[in-house]
């Protein structure tokens, strides 16, 4: 209902666009914000350029599907900030690929906060408890310099000394 957009917006979000599924709630978010689509799940890489958080409230029967995808699309840096259910994190909830790679992505790259039964009251109320799952994308392996192309011999720097660049006062 654009609750997620104004509070982005209200804590210093230069941009915000947003994806939602529901017809109904995808034109009121229209008015507060860029919509890209309905199905998050296919959105890209390319969608996600620049973002340095991604805020979601995804169905909760599919959390672990859609903040995997989060995760693989955010760039490196960007942190992703998803509530889902807390049956999430129990061996009795749906299992399977999408599952194991959630719980090792919290667990590697994250934290969880257990917010209680939070919905209970709210605008489209449920009774099951939530959790705030909060995962940092890391840089990718390799040096920094990757990409770069250097001279295969060094430049004098003035001193007799060899470096990249020449000493310049």
């Amino acid at each position: 209902s654009g609750n997620i957009v104004r509070w982005c917006k209200q804590h210093g979000a230069r941009e915000v666009v947003a994806y939602e599924l529901d017809d109904y709630l995808r034109r009121i978010v229209s008015g507060e914000c860029r919509v890209l689509g309905s199905d998050f799940l296919k959105s890209t890489k390319s969608d996600a350029v620049g973002c340095d958080y991604i805020v979601m409230n995804p169905p909760f029967l599919y959390a672990d599907e859609h903040i995997n995808h989060a995760f693989e699309i955010a760039p490196a840096g960007c942190t992703i900030i998803a509530l889902c259910n807390k049956s999430n994190f129990s061996s009795y909830s749906r299992v399977g690929n999408d599952r194991a790679v959630f719980l090792e992505n919290v667990r590697k790259c994250g934290s969880k906060y257990d917010m209680g039964k939070v919905f209970a009251q709210a605008e489209h109320s449920t009774h099951c408890e939530i959790m705030m799952v909060k995962l940092f994308k890391p840089g990718e392996e390799g040096s920094e310099f990757d990409g770069f192309l250097f001279d295969e011999k060094p430049e004098d720097l003035g001193n007799g000394e060899a470096g990249l660049i020449r000493y310049d006062f």
